[in-house]
């Protein structure tokens, strides 16, 4: 900070001590005029001169000092309250800030350096003006058409609607409210205008709002800014409830349909079982019926190949569906582990859908398996009725032969 505005600024702390009579400050022309004991009067004005202070004096002990002359760069305010008055009107900060009589000493703010001096030195936690910033900010944000659904300024008022929770009216001041300046608004501030961006935040930032119960309804702007960290916090927590709800919700129906998917295919294989499963019986009564009585061996012999290739043809089939199953397998159970990294559902829930699966493959394997032992004792069974009506036309035709050179034998021999 320049050493010659900190000089002006103490030796006018100086002047205000020295005054007779209560300072008069008049905020529209920002002047201060004070009255100088006589005989120190002519001390002082040469004094305001060396020092480089700009002032009018109309009597031997009037003075008037125009603040806004103090410095080109410097807003210079003479108390707290009349910063707070007027700081709206200077925003965005373009200059410097200054005020003269701060709690009992003088207060000076570097704009680009972010350094409030006050006094002596610098005081590294008063955020005075850094809240006032972050006040105008916030203010904005919440007069936004974006975020307001009405601003009565007749009655200074942001007026919120809600179709669950009716009107909320939240009053704010005709200038800066009297924040603590050693506490920071600023964190909340700026985390609120970064999440308000989001339409799903706002909505639930505005349910907060609607619980909220000020200390007094004057200040209960104020109160929400500087209750901002708890107010985003809980709006978020809320926010992450509903969207991991319907992230739960949606996943879990996922895993439904993921589970009826391989039911689906399942039934499949299992129908084409059953409709093979029920030919058998068919078929091998149709072959044991076409055999029956048949003494021509060439006709058993083709009966007989024609049941095994359907027979061999209906296991190949039977290995090809449980190939299928093997693989519906695989991918039900990759889906199944991506399902469950990603959704973050209950082990429970995962295991309860993944076990009727399993439980279906199992059952779906184990028909597959007992239909081809099924077939293939079907066909030894088959097999060795052929050989059997091959044996038994076999000797009926040696019985034929024999009968006939036994006759012949006889007529010879007559």
């Amino acid at each position: 900070m320049d050493n010659q505005l900190t000089g002006k600024i103490e030796y006018l702390r100086k002047l205000l001590a020295l005054a007779t009579t209560p300072t008069v400050y008049l905020p529209a022309d920002n002047l201060l005029s004070l009255t100088i004991p006589k005989d120190q009067y002519t001390a002082v004005c040469a004094d305001l001169t060396a020092t480089g202070i700009v002032f009018d004096s109309y009597s031997d002990d009037d003075i008037l000092i125009k603040l806004s002359l103090l410095s080109p760069a410097i807003q210079t305010y003479y108390q707290e309250i009349n910063f707070r008055q007027r700081i709206k009107e200077t925003l965005p900060l373009t200059k410097d800030v200054a005020i003269l009589d701060f709690r009992g000493n003088w207060l000076l703010y570097d704009r680009q350096a972010g350094i409030t001096t006050s006094g002596p030195g610098a005081i590294p936690g008063l955020f005075l003006i850094e809240n006032a910033l972050a006040y105008y900010d916030a203010f904005g944000a919440f007069t936004d058409a974006q975020f307001a659904d009405y601003v009565n300024t007749l009655n200074k008022e942001i007026v919120l609607y809600s179709s669950a929770k009716g009107i909320k009216r939240i009053a704010y001041p005709d200038y800066l409210p009297n924040f603590d300046p050693s506490t920071a608004i600023i964190a909340g501030v700026s985390t609120l205008l970064s999440r308000l961006s989001s339409p799903d935040f706002s909505i639930y930032f505005k349910n907060e709002l609607f619980g909220f119960t000020p200390t007094s309804p004057a200040s209960e702007l104020q109160e929400i800014l500087i209750a901002l960290p708890a107010l985003i916090r809980s709006a978020d927590n809320n926010l992450q409830l509903y969207l991991k709800n319907f992230s739960f919700e949606k996943l879990k129906s996922d895993l439904i349909k993921e589970k009826e998917k391989y039911f689906a295919s399942l039934r499949d294989i299992l129908g084409k079982n059953l409709s093979q499963i029920v030919a058998i019986p068919i078929s091998f009564a149709a072959s044991v019926f076409a055999t029956y009585k048949v003494n021509d061996v060439f006709i058993l012999l083709i009966i007989l190949a024609a049941f095994l290739a359907y027979s061999w043809f209906t296991y190949y089939l039977q290995s090809l569906y449980l190939e299928d199953v093997g693989e519906i397998e695989q991918d039900f159970g990759r889906d199944f582990r991506e399902l469950a990294d990603k959704s973050g559902l209950p082990a429970g829930t995962i295991d309860a859908e993944k076990v009727k699966i399993e439980r279906r493959i199992q059952d779906i394997r184990m028909v597959i398996r007992r239909y081809r032992i099924l077939l293939i004792a079907l066909s030894i069974v088959f097999t060795l009725f052929i050989v059997y009506q091959l044996i038994g036309v076999t000797v009926s035709s040696y019985h034929v032969i024999a009968l006939f050179f036994f006759k012949r034998a006889l007529i010879l021999f007559h």
